[in-house]
């Protein structure tokens, strides 16, 4: 099975755009640690604020 490639520059900026809506600073944020990370949508999406954020 052959693998994708990942999204070039031009192609993330393009999609993070696209996040303009109530939820905007979420979505871009879960975008971008999703292409950071090279995360699963059901990986992401199963997150919980203390997963990714300490209070130290």
């Amino acid at each position: 099975m052959k693998g994708s490639r990942p999204p070039s520059q031009t192609e993330i900026e393009s999609v993070a755009r696209c996040f303009w809506d109530d939820y905007t600073q979420r979505h871009l944020a879960l975008f971008m640690l999703g292409v950071s990370v090279g995360g699963r949508i059901s990986e992401l999406l199963a997150l919980n604020i203390g997963d990714v954020y300490q209070n130290n």
